[in-house]
């Protein structure tokens, strides 16, 4: 059977290659047709506007009109396959993840609102109980009632040392330059009582060590860590007057010259308590008998608590540097080729950017 199948293809195939033959033979011996010109295939000449609308006609596929029933079910149609589409756009699987991205946007926006509102909310009877007081923004809520009765006071001091504990109002603290942050603050005394207790170091390891103060928006523990005397007219140091009152945060290099020259002038130094970059300081100035015009200066640094058993030792007096008029009976002045320094300070301006301030002389003429 299976040399039957294979001689049936052997003709089939013969078969095949013999009618192709003959073709071939037949396309050889007919002429080709000689090549017609493009006008005896197209003829211009004739009008063939009807004949060309007339193909058109023949070949356009007819489009029946639809009767009323035809077009409502058409539009019936159309109607449920839009319903479909819209069905699948609000299902459950599409929706959820939808109303999920709401939900949260309107989360973030209603958390946002109320965490402004909290900041802000327990101020509201205080503003109430004091409508012409505009109040610090973070005022801290145990100091409302106080700065309403008294909008014009900048903090509060404590120095347990002398019995104070009183407001800072603007008269008695140095002021900060608009656009500046404060790195420094600076309170004046209008007496000399403090003198006694850190004029030298027998004097600093009897007392307190400590200063508690609050500008409304922090509270904080000073830890006293030096003081030295200083002038406050130029010509009793060669036309110079140490800006010791400088309230403003610094450049770095100011900030690191600045903390050479208190270093330098400080009468004893304090054992562990030395001032750094990162400090907040709280300088206190008082009146003093020392010289005519000049002011007793007490140095303190922001601590977390204040350190009791610190212990001051009094420096060498050659290695404390004083004004010039002081050395007027001494052999030598070794500070007398020190540069006339006055701190760069950084301010931010509306835009929120920085840019610095170079302060003179003239800052710091006739302060207390």
């Amino acid at each position: 059977m299976s040399d039957n199948n294979n001689n049936n293809t052997i003709d089939e195939i013969l078969s095949e290659y013999k009618n192709q033959k003959e073709q071939r033979e037949i396309r050889e011996v007919e002429p080709l047709e000689p090549p017609k010109r493009r006008e005896e295939l197209i003829d211009f000449s004739a009008d063939n506007t009807e004949e060309s609308s007339a193909k058109k006609t023949k070949h356009k596929k007819e489009h029946p009109k639809k009767t009323p029933e035809e077009k409502a079910e058409l539009k019936a149609k159309r109607n449920e396959k839009t319903k479909r589409i819209l069905k699948a756009v609000f299902s459950k699987k599409v929706m959820l993840p939808i109303l999920a991205v709401i939900v949260i946007v309107a989360a973030g926006f209603g958390i946002k609102y109320y965490l402004d509102y909290s900041k802000t909310a327990y101020l509201k009877p205080y503003t109430e109980k004091y409508p012409d007081v505009e109040f610090p923004n973070g005022i801290l809520e145990k100091y409302c009632n106080t700065y309403g009765s008294n909008p014009d006071a900048v903090g509060h001091i404590a120095i347990s040392d002398i019995g104070i504990d009183m407001l800072v109002d603007k008269s008695i603290s140095a002021p900060v330059t608009d656009g500046a942050a404060t790195a420094n603050y600076v309170v004046y005394l209008d007496d000399n009582k403090l003198e006694e207790h850190y004029k030298n170091a027998a004097a600093y390891n009897k007392s307190s060590k400590a200063v508690t103060y609050t500008n409304w928006l922090q509270d904080y523990n000073f830890q006293v860590l030096g003081a030295f005397y200083t002038n406050t007219d130029e010509k009793d140091d060669d036309g110079y007057i140490f800006p010791y009152n400088v309230t403003e945060k610094m450049t770095f290099e100011s900030t690191n010259q600045y903390l050479d020259r208190i270093k330098s002038r400080l009468i004893y130094n304090v054992s562990g308590v030395e001032p750094q970059r990162s400090d907040t300081f709280l300088t206190l100035s008082c009146p003093t008998d020392y010289k005519d015009g000049y002011r007793f200066v007490v140095i303190c640094k922001a601590v977390e608590e204040i350190d009791s058993t610190a212990q001051a030792k009094d420096k060498n007096p050659k290695d404390v540097r004083k004004t010039a008029i002081e050395y007027e009976n001494e052999k030598d002045n070794p500070f007398r080729f020190s540069n006339h320094w006055y701190p760069e300070i950084v301010i931010t301006n509306d835009d929120g950017t920085e840019s610095t301030i170079q302060k003179t002389i003239d800052d710091y003429k006739k302060t207390k």
